[in-house]
């Protein structure tokens, strides 16, 4: 497999929440795109946000314990090897603009704010199962590893 790691992606909520549920049907998928970000294959990037979006999922659906809940965002945050970003300043603006330009009303509010921190890093490229939510963002490039439709999610596979 050649490498990709001069190619940045920012690994969205959902991947990451199925790499750590063994039960999903995602799981298989999801484990090897990080496996890749562990071994430098990929290049990959979690913002600010996903970690708290995993932490919301994590305790409110999950049914893990709260020691196992921390240690599992634990290891999201350091052995996972993710570039870890942050929004700026100008991050807040950088989402106003966004939504002006968007085609829909009911776009997902989090997902916007989520581009523009990912636009103002730098990031293009995101690997999510939630490509609809990124589609009309210009200048974002979403992947979505699971091209299949999926019915019937069970709540530890939402984020």
């Amino acid at each position: 497999m050649p490498s990709t790691s001069t190619i940045k992606f920012l690994i969205d909520t959902n991947i990451l929440i199925y790499a750590l549920d063994k039960r999903s049907p995602f799981h298989k998928v999801s484990s090897q795109i990080v496996k890749e970000c562990i071994e430098s294959i990929r290049s990959g990037i979690v913002a600010q946000q996903n970690i708290v979006e995993c932490a919301n999922v994590l305790f409110r659906q999950s049914g893990k314990e709260r020691k196992e809940i921390l240690s599992d965002l634990q290891i999201i945050s350091t052995n996972f090897n993710l570039q870890l970003i942050y929004p700026y300043e100008t991050t807040l603006f950088t989402f106003l603009n966004l939504i002006k330009g968007l085609k829909q009303r009911r776009k997902e509010f989090f997902d916007v704010f989520l581009a523009a921190t990912m636009l103002d890093n730098g990031i293009t490229n995101i690997i999510t199962v939630n490509d609809k939510d990124f589609a009309d963002i210009k200048g974002i490039s979403v992947y979505n590893p699971f091209p299949i439709k999926r019915k019937n999610l069970t709540p530890s596979e939402i984020s």
